[in-house]
């Protein structure tokens, strides 16, 4: 009888423990906006220099896997789309979920530059939708089976001939098998061929409800993005929606070597001899 109470006392002592030592290793939270109280869905939370990070969720929710890779002098940094980045210990994080509250950025409404000359519209990209017999994942089965694909990268590095009005984006869908999936447009300046920084701060988040086939057309002309010519600009599409852990595909082409892809967020970009259809509609002036 005193061997069974022995046992008893070990086996709450052992789960008790796992569990302390599970709660001190979680680095868990909700993203909330400091002036609403409202949670901030997709925001990007990455730990630097480690190439680790997630997207919160439609709630504002994450949980990032802490690992040896993480050490407790490192920092996390929390970004979203027209809100000013945070940045804290991991020791801050780490124990317990939390929330995080961000501030709202002032967005900065570049001047609207009234071009004289001609202008034509223009497609920037590839423009072709290939044999539709090659196509790259935003999601596919095989990648969700082992990790979490949400905040995946995929895009194009474009160079920018003429002074440019961006009026669409453009990508060809091979095959989608959700219902509804959102994607995010993000446009980054390039450096040695490869995405470096952010240069348009407006969160374009949209929804992709079509399965079949064909061209997507994603309305940017309210955003007022201009572009200079002799720039180098990469777009890229970010997958948000990893649920139901079904397919999306986007045609791919071997002709051009222009494809830049990241696993998650503070992941490293790496390049690929090929490219995506996908290209942006504009107004060019010479």
């Amino acid at each position: 009888m005193m061997i069974m109470k022995r046992l008893v006392v070990f086996s709450f002592v052992f789960f008790m423990s796992l569990g302390r030592s599970y709660s001190q290793n979680i680095l868990a939270g909700t993203i909330l906006d400091k002036e609403s109280g409202e949670p901030i869905s997709y925001a990007m939370i990455g730990v630097n220099e480690r190439y680790i990070g997630v997207v919160s969720d439609g709630k504002g929710e994450f949980t990032l896997p802490y690992n040896d890779k993480i050490a407790n002098s490192d920092s996390i940094t929390v970004t979203c789309l027209g809100y000013h980045a945070l940045k804290m210990a991991v020791n801050d994080v780490k124990g317990s979920k939390m929330d995080i509250y961000m501030n709202i950025s002032a967005l900065r409404i570049d001047e609207v530059v009234v071009r004289a000359g001609e202008k034509k519209s223009v497609k920037i990209g590839y423009s072709s939708a290939g044999t539709r017999m090659l196509s790259t994942p935003l999601f596919a089965h095989s990648e969700l089976d082992d990790s979490n694909e949400l905040g995946k990268e995929c895009g194009v590095v474009l160079k920018i001939k003429d002074d440019s009005d961006i009026k669409s984006l453009n990508f060809y869908l091979v095959r989608n098998d959700y219902d509804s999936i959102k994607l995010r447009v993000l446009f980054y300046s390039v450096e040695d061929g490869l995405p470096k920084d952010i240069i348009v701060n407006q969160d374009i988040v949209f929804e992709v409800t079509d399965k079949k086939a064909g061209w997507i057309n994603v309305d940017l002309s309210s955003y007022n993005i201009q572009f200079e010519a002799g720039k180098d600009v990469a777009v890229a599409l970010m997958a948000l929606d990893e649920t139901d852990r079904k397919q999306f595909f986007i045609s791919l082409s071997l002709f051009k070597h222009n494809l830049v892809i990241r696993k998650g967020v503070q992941d490293v970009w790496n390049k690929n001899k090929s490219t995506i259809s996908l290209y942006l509609g504009a107004e060019s002036f010479r």
